[in-house]
């Protein structure tokens, strides 16, 4: 064969299996959906054996456990009675009793029990544990139950065959035992032995049933088994086999459709060498199935240019569906297998980490947390030895992890050896996380800097650097911005560094950017940073601004958010501060379930607690302000718990205990009345504060005989805690009755436990200064003229917030707006068209903004619009052109609000180091744990915030001093 043969060869090119191998995400799935529907169907019938097996064997151990049971039973009365004498020299049993059939049932239900429960155990130990056991006894399974069915069968007839009279069961059911019953009713009962046995018959004949049913499942086991190879056989059919030498043969060898002369493709492609073949090569076609699902569409002369891939083996199959399934404990056990193994891909790792790192995050639920930093520690060896696969992802989690556990000097040393590795194993979102970790370990701001910078230089796609800096300038404003890999997680990560360390200006910055570049994708962790670090009157309003843009916040950063709007209030005042807060929290509920978040009782229940503070603390004497009111407080109560209706919300106990415990501040019994039948109807158990508050609000509403009758008619079963105790002081002491509360502590020997005893006399304390309310603030006994006309304003904005729930486009805020865009409704306060102008100078090209303005100076007809761009709205009814805008103002006031903030705060820690107190609680009420000076300090900053704006309302500022202050907050050079 001459070498110009050869040359009409088709030139194979040699395929790299290690990068099919990692084609990863790229590559087309093979599951076809004939697959899916026998997989499915698969599930279904493993479910019904498993269970069925299950159910079986438990019957049948219980039902062996009865025969084992009852003919033990009878042999014993056997044994223990036959040498007895009766009158007349007779014995209570036949002669020459038959005991075999006896003896046969029990042996038999004794092997069938130690089997069953040999069975149950390994059931019980886990699906592992019971598939070993399955495979241990392969087809022997089937044997042994059509065994077992047949023995059961025959003994059931055997035993009701020997029942002729001289056998333990035929005796006892006879007439010879019924005349020599009363000679032997003191030792021997044979109506007792004769119903046992007549049972232990009937057991026989249900078991026998049973084992039939067994013998069913196994029927549907078979079934899988034959569903599963078809099963197999499909996947070997749709998944590419390995790629080697002899599948690319027979695949060269179809393809060309040579002659039987000609030598193949494949061995030509795979030759080491030029040396001629004196043999030709058996040619065949090969099957369908091995040539995978486009193969078979190839036509003579063709090369497939599907990349194969290997099949995935078994074993990672499983470790993946532990993944998951979040199964953490089944992931630790595993892994390390295929660890050894070198089966694991970077997904893997990713997944791993995740696991890891939200199993910290659960404190302590799914596993300790010293456990839990031993498998990191391993992790991150073997990560660092490369014997996990890498991915950013995975690095970003276990820096993560070192940063939620506190744990930053192995968080810095991981970083270190990290920012060291090529691109396989970090990002820019890893370097945000890093950036997270710096900051909080105590990093100075300029190395944060310069870590950031780094990273924008490392990753120059698609110029990170220019975009993702204050000034830029995005082309079509009211379009997504098209920019690939520009990372929220880096400005996520800077933002935090520059906040913890007081750069609050180009914090507010980073966020613009995030704002202008993404308006409809800020991650939620945003909105965490900034309540973790800024005042409440700021926070507000990046909520407000991340709810219009559709941002999906987390629901415990909404009830933090609502706590700090509570705890700045103070109940019973009336005053507008108090009702702003109110309508803000009111706000807040409404901006949230727009932007397509699920709302929860305890979100409502923090609404509700705010707006019963609005209502008047009553002094006793003060019995007639109710009645001469025309405030209804039952009707606020109402509408609240139609909202709870209309959002799809139950009320929990939490809801109802915030009712009562209103109805005693407010000393309103139509309150308390109404909220213990709604509490009655609705069906919930109470709890032990519930029974508290019910002590304290019927002492202020209906005296001391009422006190008496709740607590002599609690639930018996309801522990009596300490605190329990203290209420009853609190509620005897107001109704004026503590001789009460002498005797029941003396009925339960309580007088002597100095723990109760201190907390019943420092309530008794607290009733001498007359304080009965949740706050230091007293009772009013003349309330404020506007309380009512503040309530009733309160009423009307949720009677209009349940009429909106009803609209169908609930969600849509541009057509459903909200009333407040901050805590206070102000409106704007600088003219709109300077912030448009000043608008269109920072954010639109140059070039752009000339040509704009020379069409609107000539007087034509508009230009006609590009039919290719269309109109991109967020989910809550925005342009993008319009939400951009809308950011951009919301952030210049944040800039302006922070550096009065800023400066406000300076001055107060100045005096007080002049006046030698503590000023490091002066600042954010963060780290303050008491509620009383946290609840103050919450208020102070409330209260100066809004004679902020006032100021700047009743002096409003001229264009010129309005920009160029912007222009400085910015760091805009002019």
């Amino acid at each position: 064969m001459s070498v110009a043969r050869f040359a009409k060869v088709p030139v194979v090119e040699v395929i790299d299996t290690e990068k099919i191998a990692g084609q990863g995400d790229n590559a087309q799935s093979p599951i076809s959906p004939q697959f899916q529907k026998l997989h499915e169907q698969d599930l279904k019938i493993k479910r019904r054996v498993r269970v069925l097996r299950f159910v079986s064997r438990l019957i049948s151990t219980a039902l062996s456990a009865y025969m084992v049971g009852s003919m033990a039973f009878a042999l014993s009365q056997y044994f223990t009675t036959r040498d007895r004498t009766l009158s007349g020299g007779g014995h209570p049993w036949a002669p020459n009793t038959v005991l075999w059939p006896t003896y046969m049932v029990l042996a038999i239900a004794t092997v069938t029990m130690m089997m069953n429960l040999i069975t149950l155990c390994f059931y019980c130990s886990g699906v592992d544990a019971a598939n070993k056991s399955n495979r241990i006894m392969g087809y022997l399974g089937y044997i042994v139950v059509a065994v077992h069915a047949v023995v059961w069968a025959v003994t059931t007839g055997l035993f009701k065959m020997a029942n002729v009279g001289n056998d333990l069961w035929g005796f006892s059911c006879g007439s010879e035992a019924d005349a020599i019953q009363g000679q032997v009713q003191s030792f021997l009962d044979f109506n007792n032995l004769c119903m046992i046995q007549t049972g232990t018959w009937v057991v026989t004949i249900i078991e026998t049933v049973s084992y039939l049913l067994l013998l069913v499942i196994y029927v549907y086991a078979a079934r899988r088994a034959l569903q599963k190879r078809q099963l197999n056989s499909i996947r070997e059919r749709d998944t590419p086999v390995p790629v080697n030498g002899d599948d690319f043969k027979q695949r060269a060898q179809y393809s060309s459709c040579e002659s039987k002369q000609t030598k193949s493709v494949a061995s030509v492609a795979f030759s080491t060498h030029t040396k001629q073949r004196t043999t030709k090569p058996k040619s065949r076609r090969p099957k369908r199935d091995e040539l995978g699902p486009r193969s078979r569409s190839l036509k003579p002369g063709s090369i497939d240019p599907t990349p194969l891939r290997p099949q995935t083996p078994p074993e990672l199959l499983k470790f993946r569906i532990l993944l998951g399934n979040s199964d953490l404990q089944g992931v630790l056990e595993t892994y390390p297998k295929l660890l050894k193994a070198k089966l694991l891909e970077p997904e893997d790792t990713v997944e791993i980490s995740r696991l890891l790192h939200y199993a910290q995050r659960s404190d302590g639920k799914l596993m300790s947390p010293t456990a839990i930093a031993e498998h990191v520690k391993e992790a991150v060896d073997h990560y660092q030895r490369r014997r996990l696969p890498p991915d950013p992802k995975a690095s970003l989690h276990f820096i993560s992890y070192f940063k939620d556990s506190n744990q930053y000097d192995d968080g810095i040393e991981f970083w270190h050896w990290i920012v060291r590795q090529d691109n396989n194993y970090l990002d820019l979102p890893t370097y945000g996380a890093a950036l997270e970790l710096l900051a909080l370990y105590g990093q100075p701001l300029a190395y944060c800097e310069e870590v950031y910078s780094h990273g924008l230089k490392r990753f120059p796609e698609s110029f990170n650097e220019y975009h993702l800096s204050p000034g830029a300038i995005v082309s079509q404003l009211d379009q997504p911005t098209r920019i690939p890999k520009t990372s929220m997680g880096l400005l996520q990560g800077i933002i935090k560094a520059r906040l913890i360390h007081g750069d609050w200006r180009n914090a507010y910055l980073a966020l613009d950017t995030a704002l202008r570049l993404h308006p409809t994708q800020i991650p939620s962790h945003f909105f965490h940073t900034f309540l973790e670090e800024r005042p409440i009157n700021e926070v507000y309003q990046i909520f407000c601004l991340l709810c219009h843009s559709g941002s999906q916040i987390k629901p415990y950063d909404v009830t933090w958010l609502l706590n700090d709007l509570v705890d700045g209030q103070r109940p019973g005042t009336g005053k507008d501060v108090d009702l702003d807060i109110a309508l803000a929290s009111l706000n807040a509920i409404h901006l949230y379930s727009a932007s397509g978040r699920l709302l929860s009782a305890r979100h409502l229940n923090i609404l509700l607690q705010s707006s019963l503070m609005l209502l008047p603390i009553i002094e006793s004497d003060n019995s007639t302000y109710w009645t001469e009111s025309l405030l209804d407080p039952v009707a606020l109560v109402r509408q609240f718990f139609s909202i709870f209706v209309g959002l799809g919300v139950s009320p929990e106990i939490s809801t109802y205990n915030t009712v009562i415990a209103a109805a005693g501040r407010v000393r309103h019994e139509g309150i308390l009345t109404w909220a213990t039948k709604a509490l009655s109807d609705s069906g919930i158990a109470s709890n032990e504060i519930t029974f508290e508050s019910l002590l304290n609000a019927t002492a202020r509403t209906a005296g001391a005989a009422q006190v008496e009758s709740i607590w002599t008619t609690r639930d018996p079963r309801m522990a009596i805690m300490p605190s329990t105790w203290a209420a009853l002081a609190r509620a005897t002491s107001y109704a004026g009755n503590t001789i009460f509360l002498h005797d029941q502590m003396k009925l339960h020997n309580v007088s002597d436990q100095k723990s109760i005893m201190r907390l019943v006399h420092a309530e008794l304390g607290r009733s001498q200064r007359a304080d009965f309310s949740e706050s230091s603030v007293s009772p009013a006994s003349d309330p404020d003229a506007g309380c009512e006309s503040r309530v009733a304003e309160f009423i009307s904005a949720l009677h209009a917030f349940h009429k909106l729930l009803g609209h169908s486009d609930f969600g849509n805020l541009k057509k459903h707006p909200a009333v407040r865009q901050s805590i206070w409704s102000t409106g704007d306060v600088v003219d709109e068209r300077w912030q448009k102008k000043l608008y269109e100078e920072l954010s639109i090209d140059p070039t752009a903004l000339t040509a704009l303005k020379a069409e609107a100076s000539v007087d034509s007809e508009p230009p006609e619009t590009n039919q290719d761009s269309r109109t991109v709205e967020s989910a809550t009814g925005f342009r993008l052109d319009e939400l951009r805008y809308q950011n951009w103002k919301g952030v210049n006031e944040l800039l302006e609000h922070a550096e009065l903030f800023e400066s406000r705060m300076e001055q107060a820690v100045d005096k007080a180091i002049e006046e030698g107190k503590p000023s490091n609680q002066i600042r954010s009420t963060k780290g303050i744990s008491k509620r009383g000076p946290r609840q103050r300090l919450l208020r102070t900053h409330l209260k100066d915030h809004l004679a902020d704006i006032d100021r700047m309302k009743a002096d409003p500022p001229i264009e010129t001093e309005w920009r160029d202050k912007i222009l400085r907050l910015r760091r805009v050079e002019t």
